[in-house]
């Protein structure tokens, strides 16, 4: 639990986050448009770094693998 004078707060230190994305896409003409689909990889080099009074917390570097699928009608 919290006290008074305690916070949750954090003012985010890190200015930009820099990385990898890769990926491919495919479609499939079907009707008035195409079925979709894409794969993405996201890679970031740095953390997210969150500070208070001097503490400096790491909390966030993304590693993902992104699956998209749907239907697009182009007009």
């Amino acid at each position: 639990m919290l006290g008074m004078s305690e916070s949750e707060e954090f003012d985010i230190d890190t200015f930009a986050t820099f990385g990898l994305t890769a990926g491919v896409f495919g479609g499939i003409p079907f009707g008035p448009g195409r079925f979709i689909g894409d794969m993405r990889f996201i890679f970031d080099f740095n953390t997210l770094e969150a500070g208070d009074n001097g503490f400096t917390l790491e909390f966030m570097r993304r590693r993902a693998l992104a699956l998209t699928l749907g239907y697009e009608i182009s007009f």
